[in-house]
């Protein structure tokens, strides 16, 4: 029978609609504080201070607070080398004194700068380490210089070079900070008196 001639006895089939396993009250419980719990998120990263929450509310809420700042800059480490006979500082590539993952940032060198940086003994073992093997490429060096190089992103929109290693005097010097230096004394005994 079509839908027009039904009797007035006949009823519209009914739509089946999904119903959720608990009760309705229970359901719109979990909908309010599920919106709760995005609002609470939302605003922290507008600088909302949840100090008047409960500590253990207060921990699950501040999952937009772990990464408050994008960084602006990619970090690479390079590194310089005194060169006794010239009297000056000059570009020191490193990647053959450092194979696994020479061409990228994963180098046993940029690893060790970016951990070790800060720690002296560290960066002495890596100074002396350096010089003994320019020395065998008939390189000798006084002495070292350890440097970050500081690149910054491109806009939004504006197109992104693939990494490729640059000595450091390919960068301008405002991108360079020094973290280590061979101490002026070392490096005239390693140079034979000469600075």
């Amino acid at each position: 029978m079509s839908p027009d001639k039904r009797g007035p006895t006949e009823r519209r089939p009914e739509a089946a609609v999904a119903v959720g396993p608990w009760p309705r009250w229970m359901r719109v419980a979990f909908a309010v504080l599920g919106a709760g719990y995005i609002a609470s998120v939302a605003l922290g990263g507008m600088g909302w201070s949840r100090t008047e929450l409960p500590g253990p509310v207060r921990f699950f809420t501040e999952a937009s607070c772990l990464f408050p700042r994008a960084a602006l800059m990619a970090i690479e480490y390079r590194a310089e080398g005194y060169d006794c006979s010239a009297r000056a500082w000059v570009p020191v590539d490193v990647r053959p004194d450092f194979p696994i993952h020479s061409e990228n940032k994963e180098s046993g060198f940029h690893r060790t700068m970016y951990f070790f940086r800060r720690e002296a003994r560290v960066m002495a073992a890596l100074d002396d380490y350096l010089v003994e093997q320019n020395a065998k490429r008939d390189l000798p060096l006084g002495g070292v210089r350890l440097s970050s190089i500081r690149i910054p992103f491109p806009r939004p929109g504006e197109s992104v070079e693939r990494f490729e290693y640059k000595l450091i005097d390919a960068y301008p010097a405002d991108w360079h900070k020094a973290w280590y230096r061979t101490p002026q004394r070392r490096v005239k005994e390693r140079c034979g008196g000469g600075s």
